[in-house]
Order: structure tokens, then C-alpha cells, then sequence
């Protein structure tokens, strides 16, 4: 099994021999994993084992797991269903094949339920990331100045970054930018 995989994919190293891995292929083929996928179970596993080696595996606590998963879920080339392969992988490891003690404890659904795709009606993805100021159209100069609105635009887009990061709802970010409007648009400054 280890020879047909090492031309498919880069194995990271770890301290565990390549018949190890051959026979953990053959113990997830057992737990009812497909076959086609037992490569990227044993990859992922793997990745793991390897992202930690000072610990054996059963020394390993829920905080190693919890960093993993966040390390792996800032790659944002991964796609949900890749993220959910690596969280049975690594359940798998623990709660069937190493067995220990807090793995049946550990929250591996709050990992599964961040890895889902929103749905489309979610406040996060309807926003219009194509034109940040759509909201802002309420702004004119005073008297009418096609040139403040375009003046004062890198500010508000300052603002809508901001409160983009701080992860604030679409509503919010609408009323944010409107009152910074209506405040541009009274006091007329001349620089900001």
C-alpha cells in the first residue's frame, strides 16, 4: 500500500515507519472507510502526526487537536468538504484507533458545523462585496458636490474594512456608513 502512495502524494515525515502506516491503511479499511479514500485519511493523519513531533499520539490533549483544526481552517484554498475529511481523519485516530479518553468528550461537531457552507440568505454572504459604497449613495455635498462623495470615499472605506473585520452585521455596516455620511455632508471638511 505505502509504495502506490508515496507517488500520489508528498508524505510529511514522522517518527512512525512507512509498515505502520501501511497497516493503520489497512485498520481504517477495516472501520469502513473507502477504499479510495483510506490515501487521504492516512495523509491527513499523517499531517498530523507530524505537526507535533515531540508527543506521541497518545499523549496528545484536546488543545493539540483545537490548534490543528484552526491552523488547517485558515488555509483558505480548503475547501468545506477537505476540512471535514481531515476532522474524520483525525476523530478516527483518536476515538478508534488510539482510544483515549477524552476523544468520545471532545466537541468534533463544532469543527463539522463550522466547516458548512452558508446558505445563501446568511447576513455575511448577502453582502455586495463588488461595491462597497452602494449604501453610502444617500451622500451629497453641500451644496451638491460630485467631488466630495469620491473625497471622502477612502475613509469610509476604512470604516467598512474595519467593520468587516470585527465581523459586525450587514445592517450595522449600512448604518455605520450612513451616519458618517450625513456627518461628512454637515461638517464639510476640507481634509480628513
Amino acid at each position: 500500500m505505502h509504495a502506490h502512495n508515496t507517488s500520489l502524494y508528498n508524505q510529511p515525515t514522522t517518527s512512525y515507519s512507512p509498515e505502520f502506516w501501511d497497516k493503520y491503511g489497512i485498520f481504517l479499511l477495516k472501520q469502513g472507510i473507502k477504499k479510495r479514500l483510506i490515501k487521504w485519511y492516512v495523509l491527513h493523519t499523517q499531517r498530523y502526526v507530524a505537526t507535533f513531533p515531540e508527543l506521541h499520539v497518545r499523549e496528545h490533549q484536546p488543545k493539540n487537536v483545537e490548534q490543528y483544526f484552526h491552523m488547517v481552517g485558515e488555509n483558505q484554498s480548503l475547501k468545506a468538504w477537505q476540512y471535514l475529511q481531515i476532522i474524520d481523519a483525525i476523530q478516527t485516530l483518536f476515538t478508534k484507533s488510539s482510544r483515549v479518553a477524552w476523544a468520545n468528550n471532545f466537541d468534533w461537531e463544532y469543527y463539522r458545523t463550522s466547516a458548512r457552507q452558508l446558505e445563501q440568505t446568511h447576513p455575511t454572504v448577502k453582502r455586495d462585496y463588488n461595491n462597497d459604497l452602494e449604501h453610502a449613495d444617500i451622500f451629497t455635498g453641500k451644496p451638491y458636490d460630485p467631488s466630495a462623495k469620491q473625497r471622502y470615499k477612502p475613509e469610509i472605506e476604512k470604516v467598512i474594512r474595519v467593520i468587516r473585520n470585527k465581523n459586525y452585521s450587514m445592517k450595522t455596516e449600512k448604518t455605520y456608513c450612513q451616519w458618517i455620511a450625513r456627518f461628512f455632508y454637515f461638517h464639510q471638511p476640507d481634509s480628513v
